[in-house]
């Protein structure tokens, strides 16, 4: 018998059941049944040894757990594990997925489906010996676990968005996931004539950090590295200049976004990083071609 994974709504949008989860204890107890949610264990401390699908992992905080809802995975020992999870069903992410859908991957002739179902990768690819299983950086899974407990919060205040609201957060969580395996993958394609360590601990930053203010002073102190080093090596691995990048992210984030929800526009420019309206909406313009608001009439989803 499947475990419930949704959320209903209490005096706000009463009874409405939001098929997305948040479990702060007891997160591997489902491990054997047969699941109609995906779900993303994140273990911020401790190792553990996990059976999954057949396969014996040792899993070291941080790490995440990206399971699809046929994976089989069961809690074996732990020492000292402390883990938190979000369980969702896909169509949260978009209403023309299930999991049939997905695995035949007949979601590639519906329009603005193809980086929806990119965003779901971790949870859908299943190579030879491939779990599911993500390595963290410190940093990295402090901002993940800092976004599922806003989902958490969402999902428990239930304000007059909270729907809305906990699948926005959800968006950015899986935005965020997804760049962790592609920055190794896109690392594999450059020729380095110095060593690339530095730049990519950068881009790992901006990734995690970009809905913070980050200023020149602010990498070249915390990475050590001098402003002119920088800024070469930097445009010589990305092929943009640092502010100008950072710039890219925080767009690319309000457009899913904008696409996505109906928050308002004035929300999603703080929460990806913007200050001034009227910078956002020039930025935007620049990069999208039409203003945030004409971008979201003609692309959101929800309207």
């Amino acid at each position: 018998m499947n475990l419930d994974f949704h959320t209903y709504g209490k005096k706000i949008f009463e009874g409405y059941a939001l098929p997305m989860k948040f479990w702060n204890k007891d997160v591997f107890s489902d491990g054997l049944k047969q699941r109609d949610y995906y779900k993303l264990i994140l273990i911020y401390s401790g190792t553990a040894f996990v059976l999954i699908n057949d396969i014996r992992q040792i899993i070291v905080a941080p790490s995440i757990l990206c399971m699809n809802e046929s994976d089989k995975y069961y809690l074996e020992l732990g020492t000292s594990v402390e883990a938190i999870a979000i369980a969702f069903h896909p169509q949260i992410i978009n209403q023309n997925f299930d999991f049939d859908v997905l695995k035949k991957e007949t979601y590639q002739t519906v329009n603005n489906n193809i980086q929806d179902a990119y965003w779901l990768n971790s949870f859908r690819w299943r190579e030879e010996k491939c779990t599911g299983q993500l390595y963290l950086r410190p940093d990295n899974a402090k901002i993940i676990q800092f976004v599922m407990e806003k989902i958490n919060e969402s999902l428990e205040m239930q304000m007059h968005d909270w729907p809305c609201r906990s699948r926005t957060y959800l968006i950015e969580l899986l935005f965020m996931l997804s760049r962790i395996p592609i920055i190794d993958e896109v690392f594999k394609h450059i020729e380095f004539y110095k060593d690339p360590a530095e730049i990519k601990e950068i881009i790992l930053f901006i990734y995690t950090n970009y809905m913070n203010k980050i200023k020149m002073q602010d990498l070249t102190d915390k990475f050590h590295i001098n402003r002119t080093s920088l800024t070469e090596r930097f445009k010589a691995v990305t092929g943009y200049p640092i502010m100008e990048y950072i710039i890219r992210v925080r767009i690319y984030v309000a457009s899913q976004m904008l696409r996505e929800t109906l928050l308002p526009i004035s929300e999603i420019l703080n929460r990806v990083g913007f200050s001034d309206a009227t910078h956002f909406s020039r930025m935007f313009k620049k990069h999208m071609g039409c203003a945030p608001s004409e971008y979201r009439s003609a692309n959101c989803v929800m309207l």
